[in-house]
């Protein structure tokens, strides 16, 4: 018995950057990946974002939600906190 996957179901994929709100530092990207047929999650994917990395009500983080394309894992990156975009942290020798 052959399976196949339903053509109509869309799939979206986000990345979530948790970052520091004063340095722009990234301290974890969480990646996930939704389907038009999903029903609604109970926690917001931010939410979840903040939850695994163990942040609290106090604590000076933010998220930013983007394309994954936009985080380049082999390279330094970080937020820019000013314009909310991933951009190369530059290092000086």
């Amino acid at each position: 018995m052959a399976q196949t996957t339903d053509s109509t179901i869309k799939t979206t994929s986000r990345a979530y950057v948790v970052f520091d709100k004063g340095t722009g530092e990234i301290v974890h990207v969480h990646y996930a990946v939704t389907f038009s047929s999903d029903v609604p999650a109970r926690e917001k994917p931010e939410a979840r974002a903040l939850r695994l990395v163990g942040a609290t009500s106090g604590a000076n983080l933010d998220v930013l939600a983007t394309e994954p394309a936009k985080v380049n894992t082999l390279k330094a990156m970080k937020v820019d906190v000013a314009n909310r975009t991933i951009v190369e942290k530059i290092t000086r020798s």
